[in-house]
Formats: C-alpha cells, structure tokens, sequence
C-alpha cells in the first residue's frame, strides 16, 4: 500500500490532501480559490468516489478554511469534520433567548472572503461561516469526541481505520478557553454586557470576528535577519520571538500513522506545545513533517534541534510575514544526519531560491522539491512497511 501526500497551491495558506488506502484525509483548505482552481479537480478525476473520510480544521483562519466552505459547497460526500466552533469551546453559558438588538449585534460582523483577485466583505448572517455550511450539510462535526471540543483533555488518539491511527498533539483545554475569553473580551470592548448563550449566532459571529482580527504576531523582530549573505550557520542561531497568537495556540495538531510511517501535521501551532507532546510521546523522526505556520522562525526556534524527518513541508507562496524564513529552514538542514532531508515548497519564492543551491545541497545533504499545478500534486508515494 502507499501513502499520498498533495500539497495544493494555497496562496499563503495551507491545504493537504491525503490519499492512504483509498482513504482521503483533507487538513485545511486553502483559500476559496484552493478549491476551485486545484482541489475540485483532483477529487473529481479520481478513480475512486470522492468521499472524504475526515476533514480536519486545524484553526479559526481565512487561509485555512475558505476552501473548506466551498468544498462543502460541493457535490462530495464528508464522513466527519474536525472544527473547534463557538460551541465547542468551553465558556459558561446562559439559557435565556437574545433579544433582537442583541441578534442584529452579532449578524453586524462580516467574514472577509478573499478570491484570486481581491477580497469582498459578506455579512456573517448571509451563512458564510464554516460552522453554517457543516450545519445545513448535516455533516458530522467532531464526532470522534461525541460532538465536544477536539483537545487532548477529550481525545489522545483514535483509529481512523483499522490500519490508519491519529495521536493529537494540541490543543488543550487551555487554548480552547482562551480563545472564548477573546471573544468575550471583544463582546465587552464594544460595551456589549449579553452573556454567552447557545445561540447559532454566535458561531457565525465569532469566525467573523477571529478571520477579521488576526493580530500580526508573525511578522520577524527588526532584530532577526532574513537576509541571504547570512551563512547557514548564522542563520540557524537566529531567534525569534515565540509566536503569541491565541488562535495560532488553538490549532489541532497531530501524528497520523500507517504501517510504520509517521507523518506529523503541525498547523499554525506554537512549538511550545509541540515539544511538550512531543516529550510525552518520546518521538524524534517523523517520515513527513508539515513545517508549523508556513516556515515561521517564531514557530520554530529550537523545534528542530528536538525532532527531525525526511520530508519537510512548507506551504506558503512568500506574500506574507517573511514566510517561510530562511533562519527555519537553516535550523533543518543544519543539524547533523545521514539522511538526505527533503525541503519542499509549493511556490518559487525567495527562501526556494536562495535554498535551491547545489553547493548547499552537497554541504548540507538535502534536495529541494518544487511542486506545480500538474494534477495529481504528489509530494510523495512510497510503499508501506509494514509495521
């Protein structure tokens, strides 16, 4: 058997699709045009139905899950979504109905929705929240953990199928509560004093603020430098400032297993919490990692001197934040190996061009990839030891 690794071209975001054993896994779907341009196309030209056995959310974020919403605009069969919504985070709650001042409150924010050529403001009451579409499609929503929230307090691990078994990573409860306080705060800020109720406005109300509000913790200290005439060595002792995001620490991260082969998704999430699951689990090689937030040195300043694979993930086009630094990838290349570590990217970006050097490629013992628009994406196929 094999495993299949897409990794579309999502603009500056991030979306996989997962083939092992006529079983398909998305994580993440990019922005709507991920869908549309490349990931409708792969799963309609398959030899097999397209029915998706999990969808997985890893966080609150446009360039995440606009094309998971058209995705489920679509004629395809999902079998369970995993999504942390408004509902699934832990907050007390009320039982009284919202008033009408109340429901036109939360129906007034908009969810920005971007396409290939430009970005369009929809109210969040005309339905254009993630949770909506998982609602009117009558999809199953995190029912792995019976319908609550996806962290480690609810779930360690679970068997996709008899052979495919998934070990989440993050988040905790914490995570997931700070993330309702944000939203609450934000409720209090604009002098709002309605409690939380289990209200479907709510949902809709909350992406819409959270796609609306990303804080810019990305964005490298004046202090770090990105640039090219750095050595590699001097590139891999660059630090950055740990990544703060609220929603970025509430990402769903996980290990999924097959015959002997571990691949490891990490979101956007901090590595503070990867290396503590990490630790507990006692896991240093991962056939595939999904490097965290699109190549971040806030994400990754001593991540790798802990873990370590043969395939290295980055999925970013380079528009955003310095995305991917080339400080992170200096920190995977040079840690001593006898592997021949490949670095793949899906764009031709700086941090493409300046790695795509055969004399670092001797020195240093890895290949670069560079995926296309060629349908199928596939990053990788081998056959499964069997384990």
């Amino acid at each position: 058997m094999s495993i299949k690794i897409h990794m579309l071209p999502a603009l500056s975001g991030d979306c996989f699709l997962i083939d092992i054993n006529q079983k398909r896994i998305i994580i993440d779907g990019g922005y709507s045009s991920t869908y549309k341009t490349t990931l409708k196309h792969i799963l309609h030209k398959s030899c097999f139905e397209p029915i998706i056995e999990l969808v997985v959310v890893t966080h609150i974020d446009r360039d995440h899950i606009e094309g998971v919403i058209e995705l489920l605009k679509d004629d395809i069969s999902v079998k369970q979504i995993w999504f942390n919504t408004y509902r699934q985070l832990p907050k007390k709650t009320v039982s009284h109905d919202l008033t009408h001042e109340e429901i036109e409150i939360l129906r007034g924010y908009k969810i920005h929705h971007n396409e290939l050529n430009g970005q369009k403001e929809i109210s969040a009451a005309q339905g254009m929240a993630l949770s909506h579409y998982i609602e009117i499609k009558g999809i199953s929503l995190n029912s792995t953990t019976e319908g609550s929230a996806i962290c480690l307090e609810n779930i360690q691990q679970f068997w996709l199928s008899s052979d495919i078994k998934v070990i989440l990573l993050s988040p905790k409860i914490e995570q997931l509560s700070n993330l309702a306080y944000e939203w609450l705060l934000e409720l209090r800020r604009k002098k709002w004093t309605f409690e939380f109720t289990n209200d479907k406005q709510f949902d809709a109300a909350m992406e819409a603020f959270l796609l609306s509000n990303v804080k810019d913790y990305d964005v490298t200290n004046s202090a770090i430098s990105n640039r090219s005439y750095l050595s590699i060595t001097e590139l891999a002792k660059e630090i950055a400032t740990p990544d703060k995001s609220i929603t970025n620490a509430s990402s769903i991260s996980f290990i999924l297993e097959y015959k002997g082969k571990r691949l490891l998704f990490l979101g956007d999430v901090p590595e503070d919490q990867i290396l503590d699951a990490i630790e507990d689990l006692q896991y240093e090689h991962f056939d595939v990692i999904k490097v965290a937030h699109h190549g971040s040195l806030k994400n990754a300043n001593s991540l790798f001197d802990r873990i370590d694979g043969e395939y290295f993930l980055i999925s970013t086009n380079g528009s955003n934040h310095e995305h991917p630094h080339k400080a992170t990838i200096a920190k995977i290349i040079s840690r001593p190996t006898n592997l021949t570590r490949k670095i793949v990217f899906n764009y031709p970006h700086d941090a493409y061009k300046h790695y795509n050097d055969t004399q670092l490629m001797e020195t240093y013992n890895y290949s670069i990839v560079l995926t296309t628009n060629a349908e199928p994406i596939i990053l990788t196929t081998w056959d499964s030891e069997e384990a």
